[in-house]
């Protein structure tokens, strides 16, 4: 049903009836206040007057209440109140609120989820061709509900009725379903409801039939996705201004434009976006279409990682750890390496390294709580240090089964440095039965096996040199340091001698 439109001299005739008790004109003038026609736009009054209306049961005075209360305009957001409203909009003949009652059971949104319920409300809805409720019950069809299989056949079913009932959504369902596999692919039909949709005028749409024409492998259809890519931009759509900003920072289908590239971005992530944020990030940071600034780079960055990105997260980490366009914050940098960290992500062995990092020389605890956790995901570097640390006992307790543990993980990788410090365990007996031969072999192999081309690495090398270091304090019964001190003078002593 379409709303009514009002003159001033038409509305205050409207202002006039409602106040005389006209449920109507109540609602109506609600409308006005809502919609901000003939009123400024008041959500306070408009939910006074659809009360007022309410009362006497008008059926789309209690829709609007419950979109209201629904949505947390003019009033707190109340499910309770919301799903009240839409019971008795229904019960009084308002069918739309099947479907809004649908979401709620759908959801589990103050009652019980129950998708069965969901199903035969939206169905009521959809029997009086409410598109929005055909496209939902197209979506649980081709999701499978309680112990109903997806169906692929109703979907398309459903999604097909609410297009030509003109919902965008289900267009833009369909195009996907074509292409899905679900049912036979059919490209034409793909992006025949693709541009229904975005001649409707629908911005994010057109931005994603736009990059989809443009990244395709038709040539002849370039000029076309940034037409639509120009008309989502013109309709003020945060996509479609990130999507033509790729096209002319690559040059798809427009010359390469790295200001034009780096404007749409900005009026993008302006809006938010964050993948234009992150942009934008890059673009100040390695003087994109700009001159080079860190710190703008930071600042974008940081609204990036505000709305919770990961990779915007690790970046911001990474400026406060290293002073890159903002001062040196280990604090700072641990709490966002930590915020990443929490995320599940790809790599998440990296910011629990990086803050198993940071925390090593301020608390040891809380650097092998972070290492464990990057070690469980498989981080061969974190592997090695738990099993030093374990193995070497100065900053925490010394534990051999842990330290052998850790170290052969990250030898089963092919870590040379594990391999050093295991051969040095069986020289010195240290959780395993001491065998100096397999021991030295051990370090020598990790030696050769690291050779950078100038004779081995220097870190599996000094675990060799310690190694023989301990053995020999433990023959002469002395110090370790005693016995470097020694081995040292005699070292040099024996070069004195050559030089001779």
């Amino acid at each position: 049903m379409s709303r009514k439109s009002y003159t001033p001299e038409e509305y205050k005739a409207l202002l006039e009836r409602a106040m005389t008790g006209d449920v109507d004109a109540q609602f109506d003038v609600g409308e006005c206040y809502y919609y901000g026609e003939c009123v400024a736009k008041d959500y306070n009054q408009a939910i006074l007057w659809y009360t007022h209306a309410a009362l006497s049961g008008h059926a789309e005075a209690c829709f609007s209440l419950g979109y209201c209360y629904a949505h947390g305009e003019g009033v707190e957001s109340d499910s309770e109140k919301a799903f009240n409203y839409y019971t008795k909009a229904l019960g009084n003949g308002c069918i739309k609120a099947a479907r809004e009652l649908a979401y709620f059971y759908h959801e589990g949104r103050f009652v019980a989820k129950d998708d069965s319920k969901a199903f035969s409300l939206a169905m009521q809805a959809a029997e009086q061709n409410d598109a929005r409720a055909e496209n939902f019950l197209g979506f649980l069809c081709n999701e499978g509900y309680d112990n109903v299989a997806p169906n692929a056949d109703k979907a398309l079913y459903w999604w097909t009725r609410a297009a030509d009932h003109g919902n965008e959504m289900a267009m833009a369902n369909l195009s996907w379903l074509y292409v899905s596999g679900k049912i036979p692919r059919d490209e034409e039909k793909r992006f025949y409801w693709l541009r229904k949709a975005a001649e409707n005028n629908n911005s994010s749409i057109q931005a994603d039939l736009g990059l989809l024409l443009v990244t395709g492998d038709d040539p002849s259809k370039h000029s076309e996705g940034i037409m639509w890519l120009q008309k989502s931009v013109a309709n003020g759509n945060a996509k479609g201004q990130l999507f033509l900003g790729h096209c002319y920072n690559e040059g798809l289908g427009v010359s390469v434009d790295k200001r034009e590239a780096r404007a749409l971005y900005e009026k993008s992530a302006n809006q938010g976006n964050v993948d234009a944020q992150i942009n934008m990030a890059c673009f100040w940071r390695d003087g994109i279409g700009c001159e080079k600034d860190l710190t703008k780079s930071f600042e974008w960055y940081l609204k990036a990682a505000e709305q919770g990105n990961v990779k915007a997260q690790l970046n911001v980490a990474d400026y406060y750890e290293n002073g890159k366009g903002v001062q040196t914050d280990k604090k700072k940098a641990i709490e966002w390496y930590t915020k990443a960290a929490l995320q599940p992500h790809e790599d998440e062995w990296y910011p629990q390294w990086k803050v198993g990092m940071l925390y090593e020389y301020d608390d040891i605890d809380q650097a092998v709580i972070w290492y464990t956790k990057a070690a469980e995901n498989g981080h061969v570097w974190s592997q090695t240090k738990l099993g030093e640390l374990y193995k070497e006992g100065e900053k925490v307790k010394a534990d051999y089964a842990k330290a052998l543990y850790w170290l052969r993980k990250a030898y089963d990788q092919g870590d040379t440095t594990a391999k050093a410090h295991i051969g040095d365990c069986y020289c010195r007996g240290l959780g395993v039965p001491e065998d100096y031969a397999k021991g030295m072999r051990m370090m020598d192999e990790a030696c050769e096996e690291a050779d950078d081309g100038h004779g081995g690495s220097i870190i599996e090398a000094s675990i060799r040199a310690d190694c023989v270091t301990h053995l020999y304090a433990k023959q002469h019964g002395i110090s370790f340091e005693e016995a470097y001190k020694q081995i040292y003078e005699r070292t040099e002593s024996y070069k004195r001698s050559r030089n001779k």
